[in-house]
């Protein structure tokens, strides 16, 4: 099954699956566009947290809020 194939196919199974695509990358997303990644992985943890992941007490926030 090729990438592109397999990506469909666990994304259709996967009830909260998001697929995103990083430019410019191979087999290394995060070598090949770091910053990109960064975004994506920011991005995520502040919509999963629902906190500013931007922000210096994100950590404190989020471990606060888990208890």
């Amino acid at each position: 099954m090729s990438s592109p194939n397999l990506m469909q196919k666990l994304h259709s199974e996967l009830s909260n699956a998001i697929i995103r695509e990083v430019y410019d990358s191979g087999h290394l997303p995060h070598v090949d566009n770091p910053k990109w990644v960064a975004k994506l992985i920011a991005n995520f943890a502040e919509d999963d947290a629902g906190v500013d992941a931007k922000s210096p007490f994100c950590l404190a926030q989020v471990t606060a809020s888990r208890g």
